[in-house]
């Protein structure tokens, strides 16, 4: 049997709502392990019930009143265990919560009740995040552990590396995270990077390290995580203050939690649209397709394809509206390059430079009509360096492409050999 004790805490939160979410499937395994448990969280554990167990209590004086309700409150060591009947579990939870009743009355806080339906990530991730994501920056800035960058200044191309991922800037607005396959740090730690634009600055594009792009508008911040090692994890977690377009890299195992200061949303992969500035009344989450859950801390919801969920400071509850049309998406759309009246050579300089990588080697034995005859056509923007060498190969069956953070090669077989040309 589960300890009574605390099954008892457990109902008292139940009471409460201050359940958090592991504490809620904790007291749901102990009320389908018996009807009998269900039966009396339903139908002895109401007002009047706790009412009637008060009266034993209250022809104590205030002082003895106190002085009792703070000692069971003190006692919170579980009792050793021993064989209990129902009866004696009835009894102590019938008792714990007069005692919690009573402490409620005489000692309630005016501060709202604790909030448990986030996961154990808010609390953390947002304490931990929020005091640096609320100071104002004058210009656009990346910042990591040990140092940062101010992002207007910066010309096109390599940034930094930080463990296996090679941060670009590749134009005026556009930052990305490009995970390359000669490791470099083999260690599975991870950072938050930081990336924060001024009020009086312009939106800012980010390819982040799980895939997912953002459009960060003025006067926000987006913290973010980034494993080093480049290798897969259990979790992806982020952390808002202000606007954001995201379209999240659709993951069904590992979920992208995005915490606010009202909010936590649970995204697997989906369009969507974030408004929370701390200093405004309320904050909006906008679903442009799929569903996400959003949770306030005290209640969530499931939100759907073209519904806004709005979260107002200090209400529980969280209003919807569908929306009739949805707004503009054009800064998360699919961008291309079009190479179709471009030849080879030109656009193998151009990738190079948008992939950060050094140099472009062609064999001799291409230097012919083929160069300029092949049209790579058109190529999205956001692809890989993996994918984008697949991409190269669909184009032709007489050449072979590959690439890393040295250099984009071509030749006719998979290994040319020392026969090639560097531009």
């Amino acid at each position: 049997m589960a300890d009574e004790k605390r099954i008892a805490e457990l109902i008292i939160r139940h009471v409460r709502r201050t359940l958090s979410l592991a504490e809620k499937e904790e007291l749901e395994a102990w009320l389908t392990s018996s009807p009998k448990h269900r039966r009396f969280l339903e139908t002895r554990v109401t007002p009047q019930i706790i009412a009637e167990n008060l009266q034993n209590l209250t022809d104590l004086d205030k002082e003895a009143l106190e002085e009792k309700v703070w000692d069971r409150l003190r006692n919170s060591a579980p009792p050793t265990p021993r064989p209990q009947t129902q009866k004696v579990l009835w009894i102590t939870i019938i008792s714990v919560l007069a005692a919690a009743t009573l402490a409620w009355i005489f000692f309630r806080p005016l501060s709202l009740p604790a909030q448990s339906d986030f996961t154990p990530y808010h609390a953390s991730i947002w304490n931990s995040q929020s005091p640096a994501m609320s100071k104002k920056v004058k210009r656009p800035t990346l910042t990591m552990s040990d140092s940062s960058f101010y992002l207007d200044s910066l010309p096109i191309g390599r940034l930094a590396w930080l463990g296996n991922w090679l941060i670009l800037k590749r134009d005026s607005h556009y930052i990305a995270y490009m995970q390359m396959r000669s490791l470099r740090n083999n260690t599975p730690d991870s950072a938050f990077n930081r990336i924060a634009i001024p009020p009086d600055d312009t939106s800012w594009k980010v390819t982040l390290p799980d895939g997912s792009i953002i459009a960060l508008t003025p006067g926000s911040s987006y913290a973010f995580v980034v494993h080093l090692s480049g290798l897969s994890s259990s979790t992806r977690l982020a952390v808002l203050t202000g606007k954001a377009m995201i379209r999240a890299f659709h993951n069904d195992q590992i979920p992208l939690y995005l915490e606010t200061s009202r909010s936590e949303i649970t995204i697997h992969g989906t369009a969507l649209s974030v408004r929370d500035f701390p200093a405004e009344e309320t904050s909006n989450i906008l679903l442009y397709n799929g569903s996400v859950k959003v949770s306030n801390g005290w209640n969530h919801i499931l939100l759907d394809t073209g519904q806004q969920a709005t979260i107002k400071t200090g209400n529980h509850a969280i209003d919807t509206t569908t929306l009739a049309s949805l707004p503009n998406q054009d800064q998360l759309k699919d961008e291309e390059f079009d190479f179709s009246h471009i030849t080879l050579d030109s656009a193998l300089r151009k990738l190079a430079q948008w992939y950060g990588i050094s140099h472009v080697y062609v064999d001799h034995d291409l230097y012919t009509d083929s160069l300029k005859r092949l049209s790579l056509g058109h190529i999205g923007k956001d692809l890989s360096l993996s994918q984008l060498v697949t991409v190269l190969q669909m184009t032709t069956r007489t050449m072979h492409f590959s690439a890393d953070i040295d250099a984009l090669r071509v030749s006719k077989q998979t290994s040319s050999g020392p026969d090639q040309s560097r531009y």
